[in-house]
């Protein structure tokens, strides 16, 4: 990701889960990537990141 970054492409980041992984909150680390989306088989869901 970082790369295509550098290249001033700039990837549709979807993550993949099931339903049953769901959480309220994820830790976060600094070289964490936020990814807005996440499909599970309930479909998919966006989100809004917290600045």
């Amino acid at each position: 990701i970082s790369r295509l970054a550098e290249k001033g492409i700039t990837p549709r980041l979807i993550g993949i889960a099931f339903d049953c992984q769901e959480v309220e909150r994820v830790p976060e680390e600094n070289h964490d990537v936020i990814i807005p989306e996440i499909l599970t088989e309930s479909g998919l869901r966006r989100f809004t990141p917290k600045l």
